[in-house]
């Protein structure tokens, strides 16, 4: 009876202690994602509700969108907490659907992908036909600074373009796309790259002979292909050829002088 009492007295103990403990974690957590908001977006900027262990947020500014915050505890570690939301993926989808509501993106493709933030598809044949999506992304970045500027605010605007149609020199076998990262916030502010750079990085790289269908096909290296009837001495020298001796300035220098 005595061993009896023990237990039910232990199992009081443990659980006012576990009680005890969330209380505290709770009145913690509600204290570290109060600070987080006011250090993100300031004080008195917006609405705050609990739901157990979520906290569901809403901007003044934005009023149609509500994303939550949650504390993760790790017991088996000695950092801190650290505080999970969905606010990149509610505004991120938010904003992306709005944008395509009020521009054509022809068959072009927008999407939000944490965490890459923004990812812009778009097919071409040529670095002047890149001018139009790149322009479509440009009034895409206006409208988020001028409509959504807290994207910028809390560095959620990194936006890549994935290029398919463009060929380039040394491309993987079956590689078909062309990554780009057009834009990214960083201390100065939001960095967005230049259709001109765009142009001048790719232009020296860009493949000068089609694939022949009837060209002999043979393997240099692993994933690395050469096809006699359509690479140029110069694509094959892009295919990162791994040279026992010499560079490959060297081979290009020694190629010239044997033409003239």
């Amino acid at each position: 009876m005595k061993f009896l009492k023990l237990i039910v007295i232990l199992c009081i103990i443990i659980c006012s202690t576990v009680l005890l403990n969330a209380c505290s974690h709770m009145k913690e957590d509600n204290e570290l994602i109060v600070k987080y908001l006011n250090n993100t977006f300031g004080k008195n900027t917006y609405t705050i509700r609990q739901d157990r262990h979520h906290w569901y947020v809403t901007l003044n500014k934005y009023p149609e969108l509500t994303f939550f915050y949650t504390v993760s505890h790790d017991p088996f570690s000695m950092s801190s907490p650290s505080i999970k939301t969905d606010f990149d993926h509610v505004f991120g989808e938010y904003v992306i659907k709005k944008y395509k509501e009020s521009y054509n993106l022809g068959k072009d493709d927008f999407s939000f992908d944490s965490p890459i933030n923004f990812v812009y598809y778009t097919k071409v044949t040529s670095l002047e036909e890149l001018k139009i999506p790149y322009d479509r992304l440009m009034k895409f970045i206006s409208f988020v600074s001028e409509k959504y500027p807290v994207l910028i605010d809390v560095g959620l605007m990194k936006i890549r373009m994935d290029i398919e149609g463009i060929h380039l020199k040394g491309m993987d076998d079956n590689d078909s796309i062309i990554y780009q990262h057009i834009s990214e916030v960083k201390k100065d502010g939001l960095i967005i790259k230049s259709y001109e750079e765009i142009c001048q990085e790719l232009t020296p790289k860009l493949k000068t002979h089609l694939d022949n269908p009837d060209g002999i096909i043979f393997h240099a290296d692993i994933g690395r292909s050469f096809i006699l009837g359509s690479d140029t001495f110069e694509d094959c020298l892009y295919k990162s050829l791994v040279l026992e001796n010499g560079t490959v300035d060297e081979v290009k220098k020694l190629s010239y002088n044997l033409v003239n």
